[in-house]
This record gives structure tokens, sequence and C-alpha cells, in this order.
């Protein structure tokens, strides 16, 4: 070539390079036939199974995501917080509901003591000085309690307790169905001042009246030298022996109110109630044992 000739020159090249980047092209658009036959492979499984392979989301994306979900928590746990504190504030100030109270007056067994002497039936004995002595001058004499709360068998009522003595009985009316049963075991008791007309000590028998469904104290009567175990029958008889008669009971009250003739409104109290922890039942046992015959 002229070396003045005004042509431009080409640079010279490496053949070998130039053949190999000629082979690299023609490889990339023209893969070989095992290449070819492994990607059909690969195409023609996707088509069996319907799955394509997914594009990777960008990061920012799953930053988003992360962010949305934190603030739905935190919306639902402050309109929580509002809804409880809304409604303890709501329950604070609504006005208190005034509280039912019980209009019976229950009053105390009274410590101060009086006597009283029943001539008619030759007797004497103590009581409570804010109990009531009933005396009909028909040879039967009740003592009452103020009203207060019993526990019957069917839950807590008003009621008092009543002592009560009479002349010998020749039947009880609550036995015309047969014997009574012992409730407990009868409890012995000795008199405070006996006279020598009675006996030092008494047992006191706690009696479930025959027919009753379900057993509880209908009476408790005193029975002399007799003492009975718990369920133990316990026959008229045994029980009509005594002169006087003694027992003790209880009745219902309608609120303040008792019946002028408590034996009219009798109840039957549960067995657990006859305790000396019960100021009725102690006071009860007072009036008996303070009893003088002459």
């Amino acid at each position: 070539m002229d070396p003045n000739s005004n042509t431009p020159q080409i640079p010279h090249k490496n053949s070998d390079q130039d053949f190999e980047a000629i082979r690299g092209s023609m490889a990339e658009n023209n893969p070989s036939q095992e290449e070819a036959d492994r990607r059909a492979r690969i195409e023609y499984l996707r088509s069996l199974t319907g799955k394509q392979p997914k594009p990777k989301k960008p990061w920012w994306r799953k930053l988003l995501s992360i962010l949305i979900t934190l603030i739905i928590i935190a919306g639902l746990t402050a309109g929580v917080f509002w809804y409880f504190s809304r409604a303890a504030d709501n329950k604070k100030n609504q006005p208190a509901k005034p509280q039912q109270t019980d209009t019976t007056a229950e009053q105390p067994v009274a410590t101060k003591t009086k006597h009283y002497d029943a001539t008619s039936l030759g007797l004497g004995f103590d009581y409570p000085e804010n109990w009531k002595v009933i005396d009909t001058n028909s040879s039967k004499i009740m003592v009452t309690s103020p009203v207060s709360k019993i526990k019957t068998l069917s839950g807590t009522t008003d009621g008092q307790v009543v002592f009560m003595v009479q002349s010998k009985q020749s039947t009880l009316p609550a036995f015309k169905n047969g014997n009574g049963t012992a409730t407990r075991v009868s409890e012995k008791v000795a008199y405070a001042k006996p006279t020598q007309n009675q006996r030092a000590q008494t047992y006191m028998t706690f009696v479930s009246f025959p027919g009753a469904s379900t057993a509880g104290i209908d009476s408790v009567f005193v029975t002399g030298d007799l003492g009975y175990q718990k369920d133990q029958a316990v026959p008229e008889k045994d029980l009509i022996g005594g002169d006087p008669s003694v027992s003790i009971f209880f009745a219902k009250c309608n609120g303040g109110t008792c019946a002028a003739d408590p034996t009219t409104t009798r109840t039957t109290v549960a067995d657990s109630s006859w305790t000396d922890s019960n100021p009725l039942v102690k006071a009860a046992k007072a009036v008996l044992l303070s009893l003088t015959i002459n």
C-alpha cells in the first residue's frame, strides 16, 4: 500500500480473536441441539404444573407491606384501649344504685332477764327482758323472741323462737301419722336451780315430725331420762309422758309481724342452725335451764 495515498488505513485485528467472538455470538443466537432440548423439556414441565417463575418483588414493596401491617395492629390496639377506657369511665361516672336494705329490725338478745311465775302450772322461769310472755290461763304458756333471721330448709327468713310449757298432753296432733325421727343425738342438760320436785338433768330431743319429706328440726322436746340416737324413731308416747310438757320450736313471721298464736306458723329449721353460737338457741336454752317446778 502506498504510504502517500489519502485512503484511511484500517487497523489490523487478530484473526483468532475475531473468530472466537463470532463463534460466541453464534452460540448465543443458535444454541446447540442439546441446550435446545433441555430448554424445551423445562418449558414442557412448566406447562404441566402450571407454575411460572415468580418475579422477585422489589425490596421496597416488602418494606411497605410490613409498615402497613404495623399501622393496622397499632390502630386496632388503640381502638380496643379506647373502648375499654370509655366503658370504665362510664361505669365510674354512673350514680351508685341505692342498696336494698332489710326493713326488719333484728333485735339482739337482751342480757338482762325477768322472772315469770306461772301459778296455773306451778312453775317459774327467767327470760330475756325483750322477749314476750303469752299466758292464756289455759294451761299453756309461751315465751317468744323478737323477730330475727332464722335458717329454714328453703333458706333464711324472718321468724322467732318459741319456748312453750303446757300441762300434760294425751296426744300430739303432729304424730297422728306415726313416729317422729331424731335428727341428731339427744343433748343432756342440767337445770340451774332444780327443786325437789324435778330431776337435776334432762334430755333435749330434736325431732322431725312423721311424714316430713326433708329431715329438719320441727320441735325440740324435753324428754326427761329418755335420750335418742340420730335417725332413731321417737314415738308419741315418749313425748306425752312429761308433766308439764316442755318444748321449743320456731315460727315464721311476716316481716316484723308475727302471729298472735305462734303454733299456727310453725316452721322447720335446718338441723345445722341449732348451735350454741346462735343467740336465739342460746337464749332459749337459758330459759329452759332456769325452769323450776314447785
